[in-house]
């Protein structure tokens, strides 16, 4: 079975985060079920055309999409791209990912083809809700009508979870197409990697009696990193030995405005002295800065998966975060406090660490990850792909 995963952003080319992380996450593990597997993307800076990593083939399309300013128009001329690449070079399938098959499903003698939205961002980010006139009509044709064309067109759709069928069911997804596939995680590189920790406390500047709060994140807007920071200014008034590691990406112009609003808003309440950031963290670094950590925090203004919260988890961490509940369990492994609520966030926090409860949740928080490893997902996503061919047959 050959099979090509397109996203126009994919790691380790254009980033750390969780969308780029998952197809080749997905890909390497698909490797091991036996499947002939191709990511292709567009353009990365170095301008190559094709590389392998890991094991796996890229291929490089234009255009480079990630370091521009505004991405829908370009991720539908690279839809274009695709669909020409894809009439010469055949697959079984194409899993693809937000927009990215759009031409590609407006032809005839096509491969199946799966859609997956992720968090659905376009209809749902505070930043695209809240445009008017102009805006709003650039958002429909630019990413509203390609979405919905994807998700209403293709052979399946991918559901993180049943938390996100209601969303695909009014986009036009037929319910007998949808197929939950959860975000997964490299459960066996992240035990790897802590049994091999080179970062300590010390480096960082850090004590050992330090509480020591940490956000991975890009930095975006709908990753509420304000609310965090407003959160931290309460808990230093109640725990003197309170810190704050924001590891994010930045990227393009969108993220240097959040990274700089961010740090704005840290000197305005003094706390540079108790906050280290972190930009673009190697996925090879990463997992020494959660093993040092004491409790993840997210403050996402988002509903879907995130990668970074069951990183947290499989590193023993306890969570709070606003939202997710199918990860965090209240009590249990964490706590899920309401958006936009610093206070909310800040009582969490202060509840695991006066009750000394962050080593027990820890310990839950791994058993929830191991549910989430790629190897199960990759042969789920293997089960759904010949269901699809069969259906085709």
């Amino acid at each position: 079975m050959k099979v090509v995963l397109s996203g126009w952003r994919v790691f380790p080319f254009h980033g750390y985060g969780g969308l780029e992380k998952y197809p080749y996450y997905l890909g390497k593990y698909l490797r091991e079920e036996g499947v002939d597997v191709r990511i292709v993307t567009s353009l990365s800076k170095d301008n190559k055309r094709s590389s392998e990593y890991d094991g796996i083939k890229y291929v490089f399309l234009r255009p480079m999409i990630v370091w521009k300013k505004l991405w829908s128009p370009w991720i539908l001329l690279y839809s274009l791209s695709l669909a020409k690449h894809l009439k010469k070079e055949k697959c079984d399938i194409l899993h693809s990912f937000e927009n990215t098959a759009y031409a590609y499903l407006h032809f005839k003698n096509r491969a199946p083809t799966l859609t997956q939205p992720f968090g659905i961002e376009p209809f749902t980010a505070p930043y695209m809700l809240g445009f008017r006139n102009l805006k709003k009509m650039y958002v429909d044709i630019m990413a509203r009508h390609p979405l919905r064309y994807c998700i209403s067109h293709a052979d399946a759709v991918v559901s993180e979870g049943d938390f996100q069928i209601k969303e695909l069911l009014e986009l036009g997804a037929p319910k007998e197409k949808i197929f939950n596939l959860p975000v997964g995680i490299n459960l066996s590189y992240i035990k790897e990697k802590l049994e091999d920790i080179k970062l300590s406390r010390k480096d960082l500047g850090l004590n050992e009696s330090d509480f020591v709060i940490i956000s991975v994140n890009r930095f975006d807007p709908d990753k509420g990193l304000g609310y965090l920071v407003d959160a931290l200014s309460i808990l230093r008034e109640k725990l003197d030995n309170i810190k704050l590691i924001l590891i994010g990406g930045v990227e393009n112009e969108r993220e240097r405005a959040e990274y700089k609003k961010v740090v704005n808003q840290l000197r305005k309440y003094k706390l540079m002295d108790k906050t280290i950031i972190a930009e673009n963290v190697s996925e090879d670094d990463l997992y020494d800065y959660y093993a040092l950590s004491d409790v993840y925090v997210s403050p996402t203004l988002q509903d879907d998966y995130i990668m970074s919260i069951q990183e947290a988890m499989a590193c023993g961490l306890p969570v709070v975060s606003t939202g997710q509940d199918f990860l965090v369990k209240s009590g249990v492994n964490g706590y899920v406090v309401s958006k936009r609520d610093p206070y909310e966030i800040a009582e969490a926090v202060l509840k695991i660490y006066d009750e000394n409860k962050y080593r027990v949740m820890g310990k839950r928080s791994m058993e929830i990850a191991e549910k989430y490893g790629f190897e199960s997902i990759a042969r789920k996503a293997v089960g759904i792909y010949k269901e699809v061919l069969e259906e085709k047959v």
